[in-house]
Parts: structure tokens; C-alpha cells; sequence
């Protein structure tokens, strides 16, 4: 841990990830679950991002991942606060896109913690003042929850003007490292696949390897597979929507229910516009009605 944190109180409230001493998300859906609901809150309340990892090429993963101006660009950056694996943050109000704060040793003084569920257990100890907004069909209900299903800014991110017959799968050390059977199976499918990874790979025949962010991401690939995660639990898979709205075909090669998986797939089924995040989402009023 590296120390106290005093956000500037002129915000009224900090968008951060969960953060542990030693072990990060690295560039995962959460900072863009970040970025996507800096994007929407700043145009109701003054609003940062707290940045707790390394990550020296934001502006970059901005660049590749959103359609904004330069402008849009420079104000986001200068609401962008840095500080690695601090102990203690002291600010306004924080919203913890990702549900594992509780679970580490770190220590947020704040008049209200609002929280998106993650892990699948999450009956930590709550106070009077830290809010759970989840999505009840699959964490039920319990003390200090709101039903809420996390949403994405469609509207702000870019759209590809092109494609390739490509197959796409992520095998990054944090929850989606694939063992050699798997890969032998995907490799039999045919087409160029491109992995995205952490770690460092030599190219195969068949398989290219790239390391994340990756600029027009969504120009490579027409076929993505989706492989296990490590705790068989996905809370609200993003890329899967993400590709539903460029339309990009989705194969799933897992052995395992997963009820978050489930309930997304569901709603990019049957009610695909219920996941775009908009001006008039309801998160605005849940956090309004609670700081005043």
C-alpha cells in the first residue's frame, strides 16, 4: 500500500476499480465499465476516476476503445487521478465499478460507497452507508442492495468500418488463461486466430498473438470465442454485447452454467437496448436521491 488519498472536494463523486496489494486487473472490462459511466455522470454531477495500477497508456486504451474529441479527451484526463494501491481514500461519494471492495485490506472514508456486484459471493460486512447495485435475478436480494443491471455506452464507442474473417479469444492470466486442449480445438476451426494476451508468445501458424489495448479491435475478427473463466462466474460480460451490437458472431466453448453469463445472454436476446447505458439511466437518480 502506498498511503492516503484526499480526493479534491470538488467532486462530487470518484468512479474507481477495486484495487490489492500486488495483483491487478490490468486492461480489462472494468476501466472501460470506468470510462463508460465517467462519460455518462459528468454531465450530472462533477465526477473523477481514480486510476490504482500502472496504467501509463490510458490515453491510449481511451483512443483505440471510444469515438471522442480531443476535447473530451483532455477533460477526461484531467479528471483523472492517479495513485497506486493507496490504504486509505478519503472523498466525497465513490462508485466501485467491479464488487471486491470489502474483500481487501484497503480503507475508503466516503459519505456513501456505491458498489456494482461482481463476485457471486459477496456477503461481506456492509455499512449503513455502502450500496450494492445488482442485478436481482442473480444475486437475489439482501441488505443495502438496489436492482440494477450494469449497462454499456454504445453511443460512445467506435464503430468499425471494416472486417475480417478472424477468429478472436482472449487468454490473459487474469481469468482466462486456456490450456493446450483448448487451444487445439480452436485451432482446428479454421481462419486466423488472433489471441489477445498479457503474456508474451511467439505466433504460430495459426495463431497471433497481441497484446492489449488493440487499436480498431473490432476490424480484425468476425468470430469470437468465448473460453472458460477461471471462477466460472461471469457477473456481466461486456464483449459478448459488444459484439452483438457490431454484429459479430459469438461461439461458446465452456463445459459449466454460469448464471451470470446467462442472464446476459438473455438480455442481448430479448431486450439488447436495456443495455445501453443513456442519459436517462436510472443510475443517475439512485446516486442523486442518495448524496442529495
Amino acid at each position: 500500500m502506498s498511503g492516503v488519498l484526499k480526493i479534491p472536494s470538488k467532486y462530487d463523486i470518484c468512479v474507481s476499480q477495486s484495487w490489492f496489494t500486488g495483483r491487478g486487473h490490468g486492461i480489462s472490462g472494468h476501466i472501460y465499465e470506468i470510462i463508460d459511466y465517467y462519460l455518462l455522470l459528468k454531465n450530472h454531477y462533477n465526477v473523477c476516476i481514480l486510476l490504482t495500477e500502472h496504467y501509463d497508456i490510458i490515453q491510449k486504451i481511451i483512443e483505440y476503445k471510444y469515438d471522442l474529441s480531443t476535447d473530451e479527451i483532455d477533460e477526461l484526463m484531467s479528471d483523472t487521478i492517479f495513485k497506486v494501491s493507496p490504504s486509505i481514500v478519503i472523498c466525497k461519494n465513490i462508485l466501485i465499478v467491479d464488487g471486491y471492495y470489502g474483500l481487501s485490506n484497503s480503507v475508503i472514508k466516503a459519505d456513501n460507497i456505491f458498489m456494482f456486484a461482481c463476485p457471486l459471493n459477496n456477503n461481506f460486512s456492509r455499512q449503513q452507508n455502502h450500496y450494492i447495485l445488482q442485478d436481482y435475478r442473480i444475486y437475489g436480494e439482501s441488505k443495502n442492495t438496489i436492482n440494477y443491471i450494469k449497462k454499456i455506452n454504445f453511443d460512445r464507442i467506435r464503430k468499425p468500418v471494416k472486417s475480417k474473417s478472424n477468429i478472436l479469444l482472449y487468454g490473459t492470466k487474469n481469468c482466462r488463461l486456456i490450456d493446450d486442449e483448448l487451444y487445439d480445438k480452436i485451432s482446428m476451426m479454421g481462419n486466423e486466430i488472433i489471441c489477445i494476451t498479457d503474456e508474451y508468445y511467439n505466433d504460430t501458424d495459426v495463431i497471433k498473438y497481441v497484446m492489449p489495448p488493440v487499436d480498431n479491435l473490432f476490424e480484425l475478427f468476425n468470430t469470437y470465442v468465448y473460453t472458460p473463466v477461471s471462477v466460472q462466474f461471469d457477473c456481466s460480460p461486456r464483449f459478448i454485447a459488444e459484439c452483438k451490437y457490431f454484429g459479430k458472431n459469438v461461439i461458446y466453448m465452456i463445459d459449466y452454467e454460469d448464471i451470470g453469463l446467462y442472464w446476459r445472454q438473455y438480455d442481448i436476446d430479448n431486450n439488447f437496448t436495456g443495455l445501453f447505458l443513456q442519459e436517462s439511466d436510472e443510475i443517475v437518480g439512485i446516486i442523486g436521491d442518495l448524496i442529495g
